[in-house]
């Protein structure tokens, strides 16, 4: 077999052992073909020199924009095509790289195996590296050697947990059909453990573009149709290549052509039914390749269309180097994809920036000081989103439990069946394992909120409570306790046993379709048993993290009030109608009695705004609590009653505007009226120069995120015309 190199020899993405152009018969479905972009060295740079600008403008005001637009600079000025191989574990990614490098250096087995990301380069001599948490060290560049370090199965089939400590394998080979500007990723397989995804996503975000292995045994899963969604929203239909990996029983080119006119039909239905839940356009597929791994590493002739061979070679030529057309068009609609995204966000916060401004000039005109802080909307808007990331927590641990269940209940097997309890404990780990992940995922949403909405994120208090709340019970798959089942081909006709070993061989499959049927019913009480916990959960994150630790703007000390009682706070207030940071940490005391206060150190002889936050905690009607509010000696509230304006227990607030005396003061005292005594919860003494130096500071803001968002636009427009290209 030949050993000839994949890579960017021929123009227009034409294959370098194939001079001939692709072949679109039913049996291989290739890259749909490409003219050649006419894409300048200078355009290139113009776009990357405006890119860099956009940068700069972005690092104070949008920090993560200015990150991402880095990341694809970098993209975009690498030399070399990173094509990364994923797919469901167990679809015989390894096995299909070992074929095409004709050497089998890569683990397969039986068992899943890739337990960390494998970097393969070609070079002039073998050399093996691996990087964990103590740093890079070297290796033999041996097959045993590798499985050592990275096999997630031990030679007795036990789990290895010392893979998830590799950070990468990076392996350099000799003659291998690998270009020079080339690099492959074999990642570990899917919807294996939580670390094992990750790992693949890792591997396939350095990609340019994933060559997505689908399994024919296990065609398409619902996590494979996840992932792939994820990784066209985030990178664009570009980004994406199909390899359908025949599994074939022997090395029968009938056997090949069969799967070709019977088999494959079914599958690439299956696709096109499914793609636009992975957000492909039915008409508009990427490549499909169809290929038997397994098959092809045994061939010892030139590479041709049985198996795959000559279509596989097309497709990795196609991809040997950057400057190829095929990976160019992934990387333009990468950086397209990801300037949309950008948009949005950018559009979002120019937008609430404008309503702030207008709101602020609004009110001045009105004669009115704006309230400096949006923090009751922000609450709103967090718990909204509490609720909708819980909704979702529960929707994705559903199906994955459900996942965890099928696996399980596919694998019983008759006449093999497990009468201990290796079943649930199976089960229970996969459960637990399945569930810490969607949670993780769960934190990290309400993290995210809380930092958006200017909340505090969830310490470790309220992730163990929400733990508690959302991990579900363990439970027992029940297995039918009759005899062992006895195999047919342990007896012989001439012991007259056969009908005695074909009873006990459906007692078996009775047995084993019973336990299937256990374990999908546990599995769906254990996915659907949290739903119950949903509004506790709400309300474990929402005392948590709304408003912990918040102050009021200005608000003036216990130190500066004379007179009265100063107390807790009785009962829990409603703070819906606060329009600050009204939260039950705010509002944690109150003052009553006949009192003073002062703000002092003010600027002299400005305006300012007095906000009096009150809530009655002890009048139970109108007309009990009656009392009066006198502002530097002038009266601003009279027979002022809490309940006759809020009811009971609810926050209220007074404002309005008065000036401050020559010698920077304030001066409030509160005096008794027809009822009861004064009481206040909060006061607020906010100086007028703060309202317009923040509308200054918007106004700024507001041009220069407008002028930010502009050049995000432009340069998304000029990537999508140099995709067009393509």
């Amino acid at each position: 077999m030949s050993t000839s190199t994949f890579q960017n020899d021929v123009q227009c993405g034409d294959s370098h052992m194939f001079q001939h152009g692709p072949d679109f018969s039913p049996s291989n479905t290739l890259l749909p073909p490409r003219q050649c972009a006419t894409i300048t060295k200078e355009e290139v740079s113009a776009w990357i020199a405006s890119a860099q600008n956009l940068v700069a403008g972005c690092r104070s005001l949008e920090p993560d924009a200015a990150r991402r637009l880095e990341s694809l600079v970098s993209l975009l000025r690498s030399g070399e095509a990173t094509i990364a191989f994923g797919g469901h574990f167990k679809s015989g990614k390894s096995t299909l790289i070992n074929s095409l490098l004709r050497r089998d250096i890569l683990p397969a087995s039986g068992l899943p195996e890739t337990g960390a990301m494998c970097i393969l380069r070609s070079g002039a001599h073998d050399s093996a590296h691996l990087r964990d948490a103590s740093g890079r060290r070297s290796l033999e560049c041996t097959t045993d050697a590798i499985r050592h370090e990275i096999s997630l199965t031990s030679s007795s089939g036990a789990r290895r947990t010392q893979t998830h400590d590799v950070e990468r394998l990076e392996l350099v080979l000799s003659n291998i059909p690998i270009g020079p500007r080339a690099c492959w990723i074999d990642s570990p397989g899917i919807n294996d453990t939580a670390e094992m995804t990750e790992c693949a996503q890792r591997a396939a975000a350095e990609a340019d573009v994933l060559l997505w292995v689908l399994n024919t045994r296990q065609f398409l899963s619902i996590a494979e149709v996840d992932f792939l969604s994820e990784r066209v929203e985030l990178y664009g239909p570009q980004s994406v290549a199909l390899i359908v990996n025949a599994f074939m029983m022997s090395e029968d080119s009938a056997e090949w052509e069969e799967f070709l006119s019977e088999q494959m039909p079914v599958h690439r239905e299956k696709l096109l039914d499914r793609a636009y839940e992975i957000g492909l356009d039915p008409d508009n597929m990427p490549s499909i390749t169809v290929v038997s791994g397994k098959v092809l590493g045994t061939q010892n002739d030139e590479w041709s269309e049985l198996y795959g061979g000559k279509a596989i070679v097309e497709l990795m030529n196609s991809f040997s180097s950057a400057e190829k057309p095929h990976v160019q068009c992934a990387r333009w609609g990468r950086v397209y994809n990801e300037l949309s995204l950008l948009e949005e966000p950018f559009a979002q916060n120019l937008k609430s920036d404008v309503e702030q401004l207008k709101e602020i000039r609004t009110q001045l005109k009105a004669g009115q000081k704006p309230v400096a802080d949006a923090a009751a909307k922000n609450r709103a808007a967090f718990k909204s989103g509490v609720e909708s990331a819980i909704d979702a927590f529960q929707v994705d641990w559903e199906i994955r439990a459900y996942n965890c269940g099928e696996t399980l209940a596919n694998s019983i097997v008759p006449p093999h069946i497990w009468r201990d309890d290796t079943y649930s404990k199976y089960l229970n780990g996969a459960l637990e394992s399945t569930n810490a992940e969607a949670r993780a995922t769960l934190v990290t949403a309400i993290s995210s909120l809380a930092q958006k909405h200017n909340q505090t994120p969830p310490d470790s208090a309220c992730v163990d409570s929400l733990a508690k709340l959302l991990t579900p019970s363990p439970v027992v798959v029940i297995v039918p306790d009759t005899p062992a089942p006895v195999s047919v081909d342990n007896f012989v006709d001439s012991l007259g046993f056969r009908g005695q070993a074909a009873s006990a061989f459906a007692k078996a499959k009775a047995n084993a379709e019973s336990t299937q049927v256990n374990v999908r019913q546990v599995t769906a009480y254990a996915a659907t048993s949290l739903r119950a916990n949903r509004e506790q959960a709400i309300a474990v994150v929402l005392e948590n993290c709304v408003g912990v630790g918040d102050r009021l703007p200005r608000a003036l000390t216990p130190d500066s009030f004379s007179g009265g009682q100063f107390t807790p706070c009785p009962v829990s207030l409603d703070v819906s109608a606060a329009d600050e940071l009204g939260t039950a940490a705010t509002y944690a005391f109150e003052r009553n009695g006949v009192f003073s206060c002062r703000a002092s150190n003010l600027r002299t002889n400005g305006a300012c705004l007095v906000r009096l936050h009150f809530a009655e905690t002890k009048a139970t009607r109108i007309g009990e609590r009656r009392f009066h509010v006198s502002v530097n000696g002038k009266r601003v509230l009279s027979e002022y009653d809490i309940f006759a304006r809020a009811g009971a227990n609810k926050v209220v607030v007074a404002e309005f505007t008065a000036q401050i005396d020559p010698a920077g003061n304030v001066q409030l005292s509160f005096e008794a009226g027809s009822a009861g005594q004064p009481q206040v919860c909060a006061v607020q003494v906010i100086p007028q120069e703060e309202v317009t130096s923040r509308l200054s500071q918007l106004k700024v803001r507001v041009q220069r995120r407008h002028e930010l968002w502009r050049d995000v636009v432009l340069l998304k427009e000029e990537a999508g015309k140099l995709v067009q290209r393509f």
